[in-house]
């Protein structure tokens, strides 16, 4: 017989490796159910608390017992007294170590070696003994390889690795336990294969429906991140039939649902996906669901079997399925979010659980929206609260001068004067920027009149940039600052330039310039840390932001100063060219 043969005869045992793999098939149906439990969550967490490391020593333990109940027994050949178990016991302990650490391992190890011990045999003290050294040494390549290279935490390689330095070490202690030596050789030929092979597959397979489990999380996270990064963007307006469309296409693009749609509380403001080119129209049913649901504030869930949506648009709709979750702000309902599918019984709980948290998030992000609105509009009430009175102060006392030498002057003046009041109470927030200028006539014309020939403006505008829209009561808050801080501390004549054009395809600039020079470097300086001198530029400068991106305003759009001392102070503000127009 060659060395093959022996080998082969000796140390493979087809029916014993079988016997092994049908043990770790069993085990793994039992991890993958344990894999749709929340339970599982644990095992993935960097940071073990008590009553988790109470609750995965439970669980494991009981995998290492049922590995020791689900065992084959054997022995040697004509001595029936001398016997072991080719099992899956090492594996929970193994698992325990190598995901919590040596001392879960251990405490799993022992657990299971106490109920290997009981059973008796030859081999019990080994049993024992190697179960508690599993649990060790799994737990030891964690603390030392794996705690510190999340990247590498569920590895199967190294799993198998460890499960097989484990079970060498293993049958090394029945080498030292049981005697004779011929006996112990025997048992070893019998279960190395077997074990070796069982607990190396079982392990690589936990620890690949861990790794998977992780790659889904990551994935989810980043998913849901994206979203709310875009959404957030889609938001900045409210709720309204723009926002709603990129609202749904971002929703169903991540979430591959058939079909997304979102409404206010009185009509349909977006669907996007199958279904799409009949439902734009107005659709009692739907319409009366959404009724319902913005009446009772609480979600309603058609599964398509029980309770089948029905369309009243067209009579072989695919859309069968429908999950509609109301949108609350501050206790009200803003509108519906709509999630549909062609199959029946598609939102299972954690379906409804996504959609429960994406009508949560975008109700968060409206009532941010709402918050950031107010707070815009109380910036420009404090704008146009700061323009009131020293202005309407120094305009009535020109217009009282000039009124003694120039009546017909006076009366106009009084004219630009109501005019530009008007203004300082509309609540218009965009305009356009034609307009914007036009309106700040009626503030030059007046400044002009209190300091004659000592002050000249100059108004330039591109005409490819008249219809761009802009905040409102923009333009006159630089102007007042150029006078303020500048001309009107020039004993000479002085001019100011109001200039506005297309600084490239994207970008408008407005730019008010004074030939004074004396913005002093302290305010330079804390314009640069974004926090410009004045309320008036201040507000400015937030209600640009507030109109752009943010990203995109902290680096392209914004207001910005450049000063050359004793020559001019120019103030630029740049804006997007293509600003959205919001209904």
């Amino acid at each position: 017989m060659s060395t093959i043969d022996v080998f082969i005869t000796h140390w493979i045992n087809g029916k014993l490796i079988f016997n092994a793999l049908q043990q770790m098939a069993l085990i793994f149906v039992i991890a993958f159910f344990f894999s749709q439990s929340s339970v599982f969550r644990i095992l993935v967490k960097n940071i073990l608390h008590r009553r988790d490391w109470f609750l995965l020593y439970v669980i494991f333990s009981i995998i290492s017992v049922m590995g020791s109940v689900l065992a084959t027994n054997v022995s040697i050949p004509g001595n029936n007294g001398v016997w072991t178990q080719v099992d899956s016991r090492s594996i929970g302990a193994f698992l325990a170590g190598l995901l919590g650490g040596p001392l879960l391992g251990t405490a799993v190890g022992f657990t299971a070696g106490c109920y290997r011990l009981s059973l008796g045999g030859s081999t019990a003290i080994a049993g024992f003994v190697g179960t508690t050294l599993a649990g060790l040494i799994a737990g030891l390549v964690y603390q030392f390889c794996l705690k510190n290279n999340p990247e590498k935490r569920f590895s199967w390689q190294i799993a198998v690795i460890t499960v097989c330095v484990v079970e060498l070490i293993m049958k090394g202690l029945v080498f030292l336990t049981l005697h004779p030596f011929s006996d112990a050789l025997a048992l070893i030929q019998i279960t190395l294969l077997p074990n070796i092979i069982g607990n190396s597959v079982g392990a690589a397979l936990f620890v690949s429906v861990l790794s998977e489990y992780e790659r889904n999380n990551s994935a989810s996270s980043n998913r849901a991140l994206r979203m709310a990064g875009r959404m957030t963007k889609a938001l900045q307006y409210g709720l309204n039939s723009r926002s709603a469309d990129i609202i749904c296409r971002i929703i169903r693009k991540e979430t591959q649902i058939s079909a997304v749609a979102m409404s206010s509380r009185d009509q349909l403001l977006a669907f996007n996906g199958i279904g799409a080119e009949h439902h734009q129209t107005h659709d009692k049913k739907l319409m009366a669901l959404i009724k319902q649901v913005i009446q009772q504030k609480r979600l309603l869930y058609l599964d398509g079997q029980h309770h089948k949506f029905i369309c009243s648009s067209k009579d072989n709709c695919p859309l069968n399925s429908l999950l509609l979750t109301p949108l609350v702000v501050d206790n009200e309902v803003q509108g519906v979010l709509l999630l549909f599918e062609t199959q029946p019984h598609f939102f299972p709980k954690v379906d409804k659980s996504l959609g429960v948290d994406l009508a949560r998030f975008v109700s968060q992000q409206l009532l941010a929206t709402k918050h950031q609105q107010l707070l815009h509009e109380s910036n420009y009430e404090a704008l146009k609260a700061q323009v009131k009175p020293h202005f309407l102060a120094n305009a009535l006392n020109t217009i009282a001068v000039i009124m003694r030498r120039d009546q017909q002057q006076a009366r106009d003046l009084l004219s630009n004067l109501a005019a530009f009041m008007r203004r300082t109470i509309d609540k218009q927030q965009l305009i356009t920027l034609s307009n914007e200028l036009l309106n700040l006539q009626n503030y030059l014309a007046i400044e002009t009149a209190r300091f004659g020939d000592k002050l000249k403006f100059f108004v330039n505008m591109d005409t490819a940039v008249a219809d761009v829209v802009i905040p409102n009561f923009i333009v006159q808050p630089l102007v007042e600052n150029a006078i303020k801080h500048g001309t009107s501390k020039v004993l000479l004549n002085s001019k100011i330039n109001i200039n506005a054009y297309l600084f490239d395809v994207e970008t408008v600039c407005i730019e008010v310039s004074d030939d004074a020079g004396l913005y002093e470097a302290s305010e330079a300086m804390s314009h640069l840390k974004k926090k410009p001198a004045g309320i008036g530029l201040d507000n400015v400068s937030k209600r640009i932001k507030h109109l752009c991106d943010e990203n995109d305003s902290a680096q392209k759009y914004g207001l910005f100063i450049h000063c050359i001392a004793g020559t001019q102070t120019t103030v630029t503000v740049k804006i997007p060219y293509q600003v959205k127009q919001y209904d």
